[in-house]
């Protein structure tokens, strides 16, 4: 997985998946990785398919890094509930998220 925000000049690429978690429309996905090629930052993604959660779809990602725990970088970060377990509350404006079931 990699995300790029430029404008922060933000350029992240996985290293690691520790676990993914699908629970009917939502979804969780965590693991590490660097930032610009280095440190060691963890990350967490959790998206709601609002196709089957009614709503639009919604998508929260959360990067910090792992031995200050600062965060780097958290699109909820001034949400009534911040915690990593909240829905995520930013709705996707462009494309789409598809839960399939198995």
């Amino acid at each position: 997985m990699e995300f790029q925000f430029p404008a922060a000049g933000l350029d992240f690429q996985s290293m690691s998946h520790d676990w993914l978690v699908v629970a009917g429309a939502r979804a969780q996905y965590r693991g590490s990785g660097q930032i610009g090629g280095a440190g060691d930052y963890s990350f967490i993604i959790t998206v709601i398919d609002g196709d089957i959660g009614g709503g639009p779809d919604r998508f929260r990602m959360k990067l910090w890094n792992k031995v200050t725990k600062a965060i780097v970088y958290d699109n909820q970060a001034g949400a009534a509930d911040a915690s990593d377990t909240a829905d995520p509350v930013t709705a996707i404006r462009g494309g789409s998220i598809a839960i399939h079931k198995g």
